[in-house]
């Protein structure tokens, strides 16, 4: 979108939106939305700071960081509405699960079956 006409600055796509992903997907998508993203968060934070000490020693910190790190872009940038830049956050987001699932796959096999 080339500015042709600088009067029309304040109705150009790519200014009009707020530069918070989260509370413009809030406005777009609704409740669903905010209930979606803070099960998701709450799922991560719990698992990040239960089980720690496990993500330091397999070295899977490293994708616990980078999914903090794009979510604190997002506060600033629009990146969850961008389809280059939310594949990469979701793709991260399923690195963690993965990383969650493997955690819960050696728990499971280092219990005792009774």
């Amino acid at each position: 979108y080339p500015i042709d006409d600088y009067s029309n600055v304040a109705t150009l796509p790519y200014v009009m939106g707020g530069h918070n992903s989260f509370i413009y997907l809030f406005g777009r998508l609704g409740i669903p939305f905010l209930v979606l993203i803070t099960l998701i968060y709450i799922a991560v934070f719990k698992e990040y700071f239960y089980h720690k000490q496990y993500y330091y020693s397999t070295n899977q910190i490293l994708i616990f960081w980078s999914f903090f790190a794009i979510t604190v872009m997002a506060l600033f940038n629009p990146i969850l509405e961008s389809p280059l830049f939310a594949s990469g956050y979701w793709m991260v987001l399923g690195f963690i699960a993965r990383c969650i699932y493997n955690r819960k796959l050696i728990e499971n096999k280092s219990m005792p079956v009774q």
